[in-house]
């Protein structure tokens, strides 16, 4: 008897161990920089401001107190770009942090900037749009040096009424849709030229409306949904240049309503895997289902009816790429409200439903992908809304830990990695004054999947130098960690590696894409 109840003693231990508190509040707008975290948390001291952690409880503190005392300067906005943060605080400045108090201080302080967001980087300039928020007009586009105090106009308001929307199209220019005299159209802009791509919107029934919506630069072709008057709200690319700037397909051909939504297949949530790019998008008959598209009007398909009729209100979500496969969150005909995980590798008959645990489905539609596992928040009765995973090598799930015992939901939601731990916010008693920050006890470094990112390291073995081979242009990050788990030295965007300090043994080496969060783990061997 007695090594029975040691038994039970033991598994109950290591299943609440899955899991520990890091800080008793919630991160909100977590931003990786360098080596540690910034976020912000209100507290009655100080307001809401800005914070700093290295993923312990220790190192949990303020990191600078913008607006002092009690008032807030509500950071917000946080965007990453060659290892600093910007942000904007007191509602029209623009700040910037390497995640040290020294390297916080302002960029922008200016009378004409308001609500500055959209912080996007090409050339030697960082582009972000201001304008006062909650209202339809009057927004401009501005540019900045990365030192304070070298912003300037980029869309006098002279020609420009209004712009909206902001996106990269390499590594010189930027894409928007701005309003002149004429109407909505597509630019682009280097920060001192600003010129006309298209205007796609020429109808007899032309709307006051922004014409491109939601765009997602992918190896650079800016997909996104393009609305005009004769088609609605259809799938368009653009490389920037009027001749391949053009609609796709039209998905929804019927164009019963084209002064609303109701007349568009709605294109968004662009992910490629492979060679293919995957959407949500309707059709007439079908309703939003999962679409992929080659970047033609023949290779543009729906990949399978998965709710069958139309009668899909809502389309899949939370698209995850997994090697060549694509997963994602979806209800279906036979279980209408109950959102499961489906997978597809781009076929109807590869597309296929993951989870089906009886009387179980996913809380929300996050899905969190690292090194081979996708974590994930699940229902079922017995435990409430508690923190699962999903081994993508067998396609079997698991429950990590029951977090708020019993029948009460711990509600596991905003997933994210730092320094091979998986962190998240969960409630420990089933309610909202309960939030709190945990990770995973268990380092995630040691199961990574080598395929994440394209890239390569030579020589291997060495006795000195590493260099890293990118097959594309991204900002990445460097981190070198010895067997046992322990961080040794972080770079940013730096491909020659010295290893000759370091003693002869196995290294593991983690370069990351800053943007898309994508890793690759490379076994490097020191002589």
């Amino acid at each position: 008897m007695r090594k029975i109840t040691l038994l039970i003693v033991l598994v109950s231990f290591q299943i609440f161990a899955q899991v520990e508190v890091v800080s008793n509040f919630s991160w909100a707008n977590k931003t990786k920089v360098g080596n540690k975290i910034i976020f912000t948390h209100t507290t009655p001291e100080f307001g809401a401001e800005l914070w700093v952690s290295d993923g312990t409880t220790a190192g949990t503190m303020i990191l600078k107190d913008i607006n002092t005392g009690v008032n807030s300067s509500s950071p917000n906005f946080f965007t990453l770009i060659d290892g600093i943060v910007y942000f904007q605080a007191n509602t029209d400045q623009i700040w910037r942090t390497d995640g040290t108090a020294l390297g916080t201080y302002y960029l922008v302080i200016n009378n004409q900037v308001t609500n500055p967001k959209n912080f996007v980087k090409a050339g030697q300039f960082i582009f972000f749009s201001e304008g006062t928020a909650g209202t339809s007009c009057c927004h401009s586009l501005w540019k900045t040096l990365t030192s304070p105090n070298s912003e300037s106009l980029v869309t006098p308001l002279a020609t420009f009424l209004d712009v909206d929307g902001l996106v990269e199209l390499d590594s010189d220019e930027v894409v928007f849709n701005a309003k002149t005299s004429s109407g909505w159209g597509i630019w682009r802009s280097n920060g001192v030229v600003n010129e006309l791509i298209k205007d796609i919107n020429t109808g007899l029934n032309s709307l006051d409306i922004p014409q491109m919506r939601l765009p997602k630069n992918i190896d650079g072709t800016i997909y996104f949904n393009g609305f005009s008057s004769d088609f609605g709200g259809e799938l368009w690319t653009s490389n920037g240049t009027l001749p391949e700037t053009n609609m796709v397909r039209d998905i929804y051909t019927l164009n019963d309503n084209p002064f609303s939504n109701l007349s568009s297949s709605s294109p968004t949530k662009f992910t490629k895997v492979g060679t293919d790019v995957y959407f949500s998008a309707r059709d007439v008959a079908h309703g939003f289902e999962l679409w992929k598209t080659n970047g033609t009007g023949p290779g543009t398909t729906m990949v399978k009816d998965i709710n069958v009729g139309n009668n899909s209100n809502f389309g899949p979500d939370s698209f995850t790429r997994v090697d060549s496969f694509l997963y994602f969150t979806q209800n279906n005909s036979e279980n209408p409200g109950n959102t499961q995980i489906w997978k597809t590798n781009g076929t109807e008959p590869g597309t296929v439903l993951v989870t089906s645990l009886p009387n179980s489905y996913l809380n929300n539609i996050e899905l969190f992908y690292s090194n081979g596992i996708i974590y994930f928040s699940l229902f079922n009765p017995a435990s409430g809304s508690e923190l699962w995973k999903l081994n993508t090598s067998t396609d079997t799930v698991s429950l990590i830990s029951d977090i708020a015992t019993g029948t009460a939901s711990s509600n596991p939601a905003d997933f994210f990695e730092f320094n091979g731990f998986i962190y998240f916010t969960a409630t420990s008693d089933g309610t909202f004054g309960g939030i709190k920050t945990y990770r995973i006890a268990e380092q995630s470094l040691g199961n990574s999947d080598l395929s994440k990112l394209n890239t390569s390291v030579s020589p291997n073995p060495t006795r000195d130098f590493v260099t890293i081979d990118l097959k594309k242009q991204i900002d990445f990050s460097v981190e070198i960690y010895d067997l046992l788990g322990k961080k040794i030295a972080q770079f940013f965007n730096q491909k020659l590696l010295d290893f000759t300090d370091l003693e002869s043994g196995v290294y593991l080496v983690k370069i990351s894409d800053l943007e898309s969060g994508q890793n690759t783990i490379h076994k490097i061997i020191k002589k």
